[in-house]
């Protein structure tokens, strides 16, 4: 980890920001966005405390804390990844004056959860006044997939238009379904709960289809972060079709499936 000479007191403090969600729910998205508006700052999973952290299961012996991360330093990483370089003269005044810059980070709900001291992590966040974006996925079974293609190809996203290379067919295995959203839905109560025990500022964003996330991320989440509307810029393109039956050799087998679990919501935008 390389933290900056800078002394604190020539930074200034901003609107602190932070994005809680869980792997494969759109948030690389979300942090390229706010990423590319002036005077904005959003770093990834700074926090991340295991070698294979940002995937939905993560190997047994990953939670162990490496020790260049000691978290008993916990509030000074964050004091740092909550403040921001003086802005050129030319960006200064009102835009500063009006708080309309913010700094923070996207972390994930199981590295939390994996901290030795995850009380103090969600304390400061209470201290420190922090604006959350608790970010889930509307279709849980499009990032449960999702997710199985980044375990095969080890790519997660196409960065800056880039052409991507196909479609990546993968079959998923429906014996595991329920307990894979079963996972997913324990990770998001465990945000939800502490969010509500610490009594945090919130904004819960469910994404739909693309389009709709930019418009979304530009009129609702911008404001709620800077206090304005702002047009954004996503660096981020689809690796694969959005359709499922697009992705899946065994289509067929999952809608039986889901069916069968009385979960057929999951299926109407496939």
């Amino acid at each position: 980890m390389q933290i900056s000479s800078l002394r604190f007191s020539d930074l200034i403090s901003p609107n602190r920001i932070i994005i809680l969600t869980l792997p494969r729910s759109g948030s690389t998205l979300l942090t390229t966005c706010v990423n590319s508006v002036t005077g904005v700052r959003m770093e990834v999973e700074p926090l991340n405390h295991g070698r294979h952290g940002h995937h939905m299961k993560p190997r047994h012996d990953d939670t162990k804390c490496p020790p260049y991360l000691i978290f008993n330093h916990l509030p000074y990483l964050m004091n740092r990844y909550f403040s921001v370089e003086p802005l050129p003269d030319f960006l200064r005044g009102s835009n500063v004056k009006r708080g309309n810059v913010a700094a923070g980070f996207k972390i994930m709900s199981h590295q939390i959860s994996g901290m030795p001291n995850s009380e103090e992590f969600w304390n400061l966040l209470r201290d420190y006044n922090v604006r959350i974006v608790r970010l889930y996925r509307h279709n849980i079974i499009k990032q449960i997939t999702s997710d199985y293609i980044v375990t095969r190809t080890r790519q997660s996203v196409v960065y800056d238009g880039k052409q991507d290379a196909g479609t990546v067919k993968i079959r998923l295995p429906v014996n595991r379904l329920e307990n894979d959203i079963k996972i997913i839905r324990e990770h998001q109560s465990y945000i939800d709960r502490n969010v509500s025990k610490y009594g945090l500022n919130n904004l819960l964003v469910t994404y739909e289809d693309y389009e709709h996330n930019l418009s979304y991320i530009s009129d609702v989440v911008m404001p709620y972060y800077i206090g304005r509307s702002v047009k954004v810029t996503a660096r981020t393109k689809r690796q694969n079709p959005e359709r499922l039956r697009d992705r899946l050799v065994n289509y067929r087998e999952l809608v039986i499936e889901l069916r069968r679990l009385n979960m057929e919501s999951f299926i109407k935008d496939t």
